[in-house]
């Protein structure tokens, strides 16, 4: 799929069920009532790449039961949920995208392992720049960027995630943690020290 605009549909912008190996690049996803590109079930080694999602009723880039999925150097805001949003997948790239002005967070991974984020900016969220939920772990997380949000990151109920390297301003915290075990962040301005979180 490349070059497209998909505006005002029903449902999602544009949907890839057990579609394997697919390249989507530079489409402009907005106003649909539910996601802008929804990746289902086994749409595995996929590449979302260029694209802009905004002014959807729920997340502008979601990928759910996915795996070896790369999306990199998209644009996602005013989305009615999340700008990229992550369930029940790994080893997924997540770089270099820009999202902000979402309703609740930026990136969210929920469930998700062995993924890795890396140079994206998240900022002006309604709730969390970038947020790793339920269980998600041994995620890798470098030189990302997220500022003005409730908190710039937030670990829950997740185990040996490491985040290294960016940082920026914040409204509340910078980096919160909740039963995040063995956890570790470092090199950050967001962070005082070198922390490793461990509750539980």
């Amino acid at each position: 799929l490349r070059g497209s605009r998909l505006s005002g549909n029903d449902n999602s912008g544009a949907l890839f069920s057990a579609a394997p190996r697919s390249t989507i690049y530079d489409n402009e996803f907005s106003s649909n009532a539910f996601e802008g590109l929804y990746l289902a079930a086994d749409t595995v080694q996929t590449l979302v790449s260029g694209n802009t999602a905004y002014t959807n009723v729920d997340a502008g880039f979601f990928i759910e039961d996915s795996s070896r999925t790369v999306v990199e150097y998209n644009t996602s805001y005013g989305n009615g949920f999340s700008g990229i949003s992550a369930v029940n997948t790994q080893e997924l790239s997540i770089a270099g995208n820009r999202v902000f002005a979402n309703a609740s967070h930026g990136i969210l991974l929920n469930n998700t392992s062995s993924s890795t984020l890396s140079a994206n900016e998240a900022f002006n969220q309604g709730s969390i720049g970038i947020y790793l939920a339920n269980g998600s772990s041994s995620n890798t997380l470098v030189g990302n960027h997220s500022y003005a949000n409730n908190y710039g990151m937030y670990l829950a109920s997740g185990a040996l995630n490491v985040m290294a390297g960016g940082g920026g301003g914040y409204r509340r915290d910078g980096v919160a943690a909740a039963d995040a075990t063995d956890s570790l962040a470092f090199n950050s301005p967001s962070f005082s020290s070198v922390a490793r979180m461990s509750s539980g």
